[in-house]
């Protein structure tokens, strides 16, 4: 397996008892576009992030943030 991790889950060989693998991802070589995207998500506290990818490349991050307002209360006449 290349560089890929395993998590066992659970004993036994038969398909019931299968091992899920994660793919390895290469923090060291990420590109510009790849590290903008995680950075994306990093900052953002509520809402989207939206990548648009044309032959394999990202040509676009969109990100919109939700704020969360607070009305104020009804005053007493």
């Amino acid at each position: 397996m290349n560089a890929a991790r395993r998590k066992p889950r659970g004993r036994g060989t038969d398909a019931a008892h299968a091992v899920e693998v994660e793919p390895a991802v290469n923090i060291v070589n990420l590109s510009d576009s790849e590290f903008a995207v995680l950075t994306a998500l990093r900052e953002i506290g509520y809402g989207q992030v939206e990548v648009v990818v044309h032959g394999s490349q990202i040509v676009q991050i969109t990100r919109s943030e939700r704020v969360r307002v607070e009305e104020p209360r009804s005053r007493p006449l």
